[in-house]
């Protein structure tokens, strides 16, 4: 993402080259204008120290760093008169005086000269902007709760200024807009009739695909409103925890009978309870969540004469932590972050799970006094182009955040169990993550495949739920837990009563070197049947992962989500084994020395089509490189050969043909020694 605030610019001018340069920080973004009547064959690019660091072309273009340290950029036809193209690029040092020359179709140099940022102004280059919203960006309607056929105010302040925006309800297009020049907006339009009343999500997305959501109540028309009886029901909060009291409150006719009845999460009456309202008709009721709540969604029936109406709410079993993720999807130059708030001496248990449920981290830490939560991670971590869930454990509470690396997350259902080996008397539940109201169905099954509880759930406003599992219904053994709709599901497994301890373990790796981003899988043996907890330490005694995992009927067990981080200590690592008392260390060797790599470092949406920037480093220098791309069933095959430069590093663009169907495609690189590289990514 490119966009620029509190930045420098510099005009300057010739007979033959107009140049414009913006300058934020350590990166630059310089225009040429050809105003001369020669075309223009070749722009290069140079400074005194030497300091780029990396560079991008726009469409048509094509860029090379050569052994002096010099940018040389290409058009693919002639740079014509009035023609203007940018270049981005990153130095070491801030400011640097950047030195140009453009050259002729003939080889002759029609201007060189040096130019550098001197005044300080605010700007922003529509060119480069890749999003309309700010860190800060946040919008509301007026009133919060509207109804149906009414008008509603839309306000929002920080975003981008006089950019486009449209607004959705519901998904569905309602209009365009643009902020203004300090970026905001304020505008008037009507919730459309045929909207019915209950939850309502309001977009505002950008031209470039991202959106901002805020979830909303919308109640029904003034018309039908005013012809239905006359109970009302005031709003309540989503959750609560053990211990707190829902007060329900509303009207109904002067001294009537008005009567709550609650259901817990299995659909059975919790509680009953009456009042009379007051000559006035209010009315109010309180509940008390006790010691015996289960947690998940109840449901409270408020009825009054031949009136009643229905409220949901979800019950948690401790104080609930609160964090968010700083935005939707996170790109290369960003911190991948996350912010918030828990109970301050608990320990959180964090864990990262893929599109596919595998889990891709996980590390615990005791809450600081002050209750706030910082979690971070590496952009070199993830995949480019997937969604991740991030799942955050307090006790017997849970966030789920889904995020995104390079585009929005996509709408996956996901789920993650609080644990995977279980005694009788522990806490089990399972937390989920879909589309809001989702209908899901809960299956528990043993091991013989056969079905031991089936259960249908609706997932809450915010698309999450958390569902407890009766483990005193259950026999010493390992299950399924299956939550699925459609053809979406999950699975994970779990044992309950399993016995601690084993009296031996063989076990055997995969390989005998690791490097960075490399899977560690682990083959192992022992006594049938055991709860086995895993620590991953590095050779300097870090702890870099945790898992839980269990032995078979027959003894063997298998740990593959074990992840080599990006800059590892090299040396001896150590998986401490643990089962009950007794424990278990084994030791093998990581090696963080230069590897080859290929990485998918970019992909970008132009007028043109997609173009997909492919990097690498740690290739033998100066020399050829292959590079080649495949779809999913290699049918079709693109060949880019590149060369490396004097550090090793390579880079090439791949323009992606029109008529490229979306899917996964394999990128595989070998260079000159031979090494091999690979990575999947998806268009």
């Amino acid at each position: 993402m490119l966009f620029f605030v509190n930045t420098d610019i510099v005009f300057a001018e010739s007979d033959s080259i107009d140049i414009k340069l913006i300058v934020f920080e350590n990166t630059s973004i310089i225009e040429f204008t050809n105003n001369g009547i020669e075309p223009i064959n070749i722009i290069k690019l140079w400074l005194i120290d030497d300091s780029f660091l990396s560079f991008k072309t726009e469409f048509g273009w094509t860029g090379e760093k050569n052994n002096q340290g010099t940018l040389i950029f290409s058009p693919s036809t002639p740079f014509e008169s009035d023609q203007k193209v940018k270049f981005g690029i990153k130095t070491s040092e801030s400011n640097s005086p950047i030195n140009w020359n453009a050259v002729g179709v003939n080889g002759t140099s029609i201007e060189i000269n040096t130019t550098q940022s001197l005044t300080d102004r605010s700007i922003l280059d529509k060119n480069f902007i890749t999003t309309g919203f700010l860190d800060n960006s946040k919008f509301k309607t007026i009133p919060e709760s509207p109804r149906t056929a009414s008008p509603i105010r839309i306000t929002g302040t920080d975003f981008m200024a006089n950019q486009q925006f449209t607004l959705f309800m519901n998904g569905v297009l309602i209009d365009s807009f643009e902020t203004d020049d300090v970026g905001s907006f304020i505008f008037t339009e009507t919730i459309p009739d045929t909207f019915e009343p209950g939850i309502i999500t309001y977009g505002i997305r950008d031209l470039y695909g991202n959106e901002i959501l805020r979830d909303g109540h919308l109640l029904e028309s003034v018309e039908s409103y005013l012809t239905k009886a006359s109970l009302t029901v005031d709003d309540i909060s989503v959750s609560y925890s053990i211990g707190d009291v829902v007060s329900f409150s509303g009207k109904t006719e002067p001294e009537s009978y008005v009567s709550i009845i609650m259901s817990d999460p299995s659909d059975s009456l919790w509680s009953k309870v009456n009042t009379i309202s007051d000559i006035s008709g209010n009315w109010f009721l309180d509940f008390k969540i006790t010691q015996k709540s289960f947690f998940g969604t109840y449901t409270a029936e408020i009825k009054s004469l031949d009136s009643f109406i229905t409220k949901q709410l979800n019950v948690l079993l401790s104080k609930q932590i609160n964090v968010s993720s700083m935005k939707p999807s996170f790109s290369k130059n960003d911190i991948i972050s996350f912010n918030g708030s828990g109970n301050p001496g608990d320990l959180i248990r964090v864990f990262v799970l893929n599109s596919n449920g595998i889990q891709e981290n996980s590390f615990e830490y005791i809450i600081p006094e002050n209750g706030l939560i910082k979690i971070e991670y590496d952009y070199a971590s993830f995949i480019s182009d997937k969604t991740y869930f991030l799942y955050i454990f307090q006790g017997n509470t849970v966030d789920i955040i889904p995020f995104g690396i390079d585009k929005h997350p996509k709408k996956i259902l996901s789920s993650k169990l609080n644990k995977i080996n279980y005694l009788y008397d522990d806490v089990a539940f399972v937390a989920i993550h879909g589309e809001s109201l989702d209908e899901l169905l809960l299956i528990i099954s043993d091991d013989s495949g056969n079905s031991v509880l089936e259960e249908k759930i609706i997932l809450g406003p915010e698309g999450k739920s958390t569902y407890q599992i009766d483990l005193t219904n259950l026999n010493s053994d390992y299950y399924f837990i299956i939550i699925s709709k459609g053809t979406m599901k999950t699975t994970e497994n779990f044992t309950v009563g399993f016995p601690v301890g084993f009296h031996f373990v063989d076990y055997s790796f995969t390989k005998k070197f690791y490097h960075p981003h490399d899977l560690v899988s682990l083959y192992g043996y022992t006594s049938p049947k055991i709860p086995m907890n895993f620590t991953l330490y590095d050779s300097k005694s870090n702890i870099i992962d945790k898992t839980e995992s269990f032995s078979n009927d027959n003894g063997n067990f298998i740990i593959d989500n074990f992840k080599i981080p990006t800059i590892p200590n090299s040396g001896e690592w150590m998986i401490n084994i643990q089962s009950g008392t007794n424990s278990k260390n084994i030791f093998f060797n990581v090696d963080s020395d230069k590897f080859f790599v290929v990485e998918i470092s970019e992909i970008q949406k132009t007028p043109y089509g997609k173009l997909v920037l492919i990097t690498g480093k740690n290739a033998s220098p100066e020399n050829p490189v292959s590079v080649t791309i495949s779809n999913k069933n290699s049918t079709e095959i693109w060949e880019m050969p590149t060369t490396s430069t004097n550090d090793g590093d390579f880079s090439v663009l791949w323009p992606v043909p029109k008529d490229a169907p979306s899917g996964e495609y394999l990128v595989e690189s070998r260079d000159f020694d031979s090494k091999y590289s690979s990575v999947f990514f998806e268009i």
